[in-house]
This record gives structure tokens, sequence and C-alpha cells, in this order.
């Protein structure tokens, strides 16, 4: 329960996210999204994609976190899942992912208003991440038997950050990152 300017705000039952970012930077390019509002009232998902530094290079690292009817499925780059397809177009960003038998497609848009975020730097928190609250996930989980899950949203937090050309040619996509 929370208490703001005279009113309380019961969240007892209610699910939310929570992150904690390690280390003095961010990625130089990502693709964040994350919701718990769909139309299935038992489904998350976040889902990040990202310029991650390896010794004297770089690669494209991915970890998605997808919640629903109590099973957690996760697609990670450390778990040996796959990019089968990926594309964006400045405000649609198109992926498909393969962790052995599952596929999971999300396609995730911008939303109109931006929030602006502080987020590390070399020496301090600084004002460097706009982040859309109203943003668009539609997804679809299935496997070779058919459709596990299909559903979309329009409340979801997004993030599309830096040089994404350069972020969806490392993962995979399309030379000019563009479809």
């Amino acid at each position: 329960e929370i208490e703001f300017n005279g009113s309380n705000y019961d969240f007892v039952g209610g699910r939310g996210y929570i992150e904690k970012d390690w280390g003095r930077n961010f990625p130089e390019n990502w693709i964040w999204a994350q919701s718990n509002h769909f139309s299935n009232n038992d489904l998350s998902i976040t889902a990040s994609l990202a310029t991650i530094p390896w010794k004297n290079t770089s690669f494209a690292g991915f970890i998605v976190g997808l919640y629903y009817k109590s099973n957690f499925y996760r697609f990670t780059t450390y778990r040996s899942a796959v990019t089968k397809e990926i594309h964006y177009d400045f405000n649609k960003f198109y992926w498909q992912i393969k962790q052995k038998d599952l596929t999971l497609e999300l396609t995730i848009e911008k939303g109109h208003k931006a929030g602006l975020l502080y987020a590390p730097d070399k020496i301090d928190m600084v004002p460097k991440v706009h982040e859309y609250l109203d943003g668009n996930i539609y997804l679809k989980l299935y496997d070779h038997k058919g459709t596990i899950l299909e559903d979309q949203t329009t409340s979801a937090a997004v993030e599309i950050i830096g040089d994404v050309s350069k972020l969806i040619n490392m993962a995979g996509g399309l030379k000019s990152g563009l479809k």
C-alpha cells in the first residue's frame, strides 16, 4: 500500500516489474520492452536485445522472459536461443526467436509519449533514456503442435536506443537493418 497526496493505493494481488542495473554503463545500443497488461491477465513479458561488449569485440545478446499460466519461458543468448528473423523500420521492430521446439514472434512499436530517464554514465547518473509507456507489443508463442499463446497490448514500456541498424545487423538481420 502506498499513500500519496492523501490517497491510499492498494496493490495487493497485483503484478509489477522491477529491475536493477549493474555496472557503470548501459549498452551502446538496445531495444527493450516490458508489459503486464495483456487481454490475458496471466501474461507478462520482458524482452531485451543489446550490444554486449566482450573482450575486444561485441555481440548482440538477448534475454526474453515470458510468463504465461504459471510457466516461465526463457529465450536467451546464453541458453542457445537463435534469432530466425529480425528487422526494424524506425518505429516497428519485428523479432522471431527459436529455442529448442519453441518459437516466439514479437512485434514491438514505440508509443507517442516518452519520459526521460536517468541512466548510468561513466561518472554519474545522467538523463539519457527516452522510454515510452504507451508502446505496443504483439506476441505469438508456438511449437510444432500449434499456437500456445497469441496476444497484444497497447500498454507497454518500450526503449529503442542507439544505432539500431548496427544492432539488428549484429543480431542477424538485413545488412541495412531495414525491411
